[in-house]
């Protein structure tokens, strides 16, 4: 005669643990991807930003600003650095190099953040085209 029993067994449980554990790691690692690509963005948007306050300057003074100069005296710049979420995630603007008729802008990861807490810090440049760059990219290196 067979005994009815009115709860799970250790090997159920044990698979159902496994099954948890697999879907875990799989929606882990993508939602840390999401939020890698979602901090370049914010840098991303910022350059862009940056790059019309450079047109804006062109247009006034005939000229883009000197390499070196700093984003923040650029009208409707109020800060070098792009705030992100967590409040660590920070990228840092620079005008890398400037004539009369090109510029090449940059955000930097290093020194201030590390969006994915490995030894690579992203680096990101765009020109006066609009044209964007990775010199390093976080996700992929």
């Amino acid at each position: 005669m067979r005994k009815n029993s009115d709860g799970f067994t250790l090997i159920e449980m044990l698979v159902v643990v496994a099954i948890i554990g697999i879907l875990a790691s799989v929606a882990l690692t993508s939602y840390s991807g999401y939020i890698t690509r979602a901090r370049q963005e914010v840098a991303f948007s910022a350059m862009h930003s940056v790059r019309m306050a450079m047109e804006n300057y062109r247009a006034k003074t005939g000229a883009y600003p000197a390499s070196g100069s700093s984003v923040a005296s650029l009208p409707g710049i109020q800060s070098e650095k792009t705030l992100e979420a967590p409040p660590k995630q920070q990228y840092t603007l620079s005008i890398v190099s400037s004539d009369a008729n090109t510029f090449v802008i940059q955000a930097d990861c290093s020194g201030t953040c590390n969006i994915d807490d490995d030894a690579t810090a992203d680096t990101w440049q765009m020109n006066q085209l609009g044209e964007l760059t990775a010199v390093v990219n976080d996700l992929t290196s």
